[in-house]
């Protein structure tokens, strides 16, 4: 295939003369520091009853995460605020209304202050709690918007400098818009039917066209609804498309293009023991492709995004709540993502938040649990390690394996990156790297990001240049000794 690195960096495919594998000589120099991700066990907070969907924000202004989350069968809304170290307060305890399920954190009033908006699933009605600036709220104030609330959004959808409300009937099949009156009141806007059991929601442009369309999913028809915006608070009539059974919740995400928004679901699967999660790639023009699923531990039931390895790269997460976990689907960059990973929580997962509670750079998890009345909070604790040094010149030679590789030579002259920086540990693969220098050395010697995938080093001393990314600052290629055949370069993704 044709080589398409930019620089000096090549690799090569290994090849056999006669009947053993060629030998060869592997140039490199120090490699840039990396993110393998890992979370730290999971720490509980306990709430009320039968937490659902929860909201993450800075209630105080003071650029530390805080949490809000809806206690179904409590009736109540309990707010957990935050040290800045990934640590939480005790929770303290806000009336909604009977059964309140979603929730969205939106500046109603003022761009200072942080407001509540919940929805109360089987009332059919909205209780807006108005936040005083400091971590506490007002007593809510309750107005109906159906007959079975569901999803929440907000968002300025008539461009009039007023957040306004997107709202789910589950009984109606439809979807209610609420334009804001700027005080923390709305008034109603026009209903728009969707499809059976209408869910959760989510705002986004999907044209680029400067105009907020909106994603709905339908849990009793196993499918998602796009409405195009007009602008002005009105939407075209919706198109849906599949996704897997039960769809519980939705996010968007950039799974390819920070041009093009994308769609994931998180799906129940009634009846299954474990659910899926789809995937529906954006066109750019307000369509879709069809749903790719990938499997999950446990019946899923919420889903966030995030770029968790500090990569540029928008991975899943996924509470599943049958078996008391959190999946992570690491992505590709190309709309596509890896197997999931599963970290432990509390019991009956509900949905999932994506933030940065200990301020260290990197995205932190936080979980509701109905079944533990809890929220489980992960901290990322990925290490930044930068490759030690070692001498100039030859490493000692490598054991071989069925001749595949003699020895492994660096630059002469330059720091040599020890073999095990290439790659984490037994049966593990690098999830990437990221170049932490200040900005002007950084531009000195940019990063060539190449695609590598490696079985167990240690045991067979083997590469398949296919998959897992790992980041070089520059290299110097990959000859190979006394070999007659032309090495084929393996192509730059």
């Amino acid at each position: 295939m044709r080589n398409s690195c930019v620089g000096p960096v090549r690799m090569y495919r290994r090849a056999r003369v006669g009947s053993r594998p060629c030998s060869f000589l592997l140039r490199v120099e120090a490699l840039e520091d990396r993110h393998l991700l890992s979370f730290l066990p999971a720490i509980n907070y306990r709430v009320g009853p039968e937490p659902y969907f929860m909201a993450a924000d800075d209630f105080r202004g003071i650029g530390i995460l805080d949490l809000a989350v809806p206690n179904h069968r409590g009736g109540t809304v309990s707010v957990l605020l935050g040290n800045g170290d990934g640590t939480f307060q005790g929770a303290v305890d806000y009336p909604a209304g009977p059964s309140p399920i979603f929730i969205v954190a939106g500046r109603f009033r003022r761009a200072d202050i942080v407001d509540l908006a919940v929805s109360n699933d089987f009332a059919g009605t909205v209780t807006m709690l108005l936040g005083n600036g400091d971590g506490t709220f007002q007593k809510g104030t309750t107005f109906s918007v159906g007959q079975r609330s569901n999803g929440i959004a907000a968002a300025d959808l008539d461009g009039d400098g007023k957040l306004d409300l997107v709202i789910t009937d589950a009984s109606n099949y439809d979807v209610k818009i609420f334009f804001g009156n700027g005080g923390g009141t709305f008034r109603a806007g026009q209903s728009y039917f969707t499809a059976t059991f209408a869910g959760g929601v989510a705002v986004g442009d999907f044209r680029n066209a400067g105009l907020l369309d909106l994603a709905v999913i339908n849990q009793g028809s196993d499918s998602v609804s796009v409405l195009l915006g007009n602008g002005d608070g009105t939407f075209q009539a919706p198109f849906s498309y599949h996704t897997g059974s039960a769809p519980t919740n939705i996010t968007l995400g950039h799974f390819r293009s920070p041009d093009t928004l994308d769609i994931a679901t998180a799906n129940f699967s009634f009846g299954g023991p474990n659910g899926t999660v789809s995937v529906l790639l954006g066109n750019g023009d307000g369509t879709f492709q069809d749903a790719v699923n990938y499997d999950v531990d446990g019946n899923a039931h919420g889903v966030a995004v995030g770029d968790l390895r500090g990569i540029g790269i928008t991975d899943l997460v996924v509470a599943g709540h049958s078996d008391n976990t959190v999946n992570v689907l690491l992505g590709n960059g190309d709309g596509t993502f890896q197997p999931a990973t599963t970290y432990a929580v509390g019991s009956m997962s509900t949905s999932v938040v994506v933030g940065d509670f200990d301020g260290d750079g990197t995205p932190d998890l936080a979980v509701t649990n109905a079944g533990s009345n809890d929220v489980s909070v992960l901290i990322n604790d990925g290490q930044w390690t930068p490759p030690p040094p070692a001498p100039p010149g030859i490493i000692p030679k490598v054991k071989e394996h069925q001749g595949l590789i003699d020895y492994i030579q660096n630059e002469p002259g330059a720091p040599f990156a020890d073999i095990d920086t290439f790659f984490s540990h037994r049966n593990s693969v690098v999830l990437g790297a990221v170049d932490r220098r200040p900005a002007a050395a950084a531009a000195e010697m940019p990063l060539h990001r190449f695609s590598l995938q490696t079985a167990d080093w240690r045991d067979r001393l083997e590469m398949d240049f296919i998959n897992t990314v790992l980041s070089y600052e520059r290299g110097t290629g990959v000859p190979c000794n006394a070999c007659s055949w032309k090495p084929e370069p393996v192509e730059r993704r």
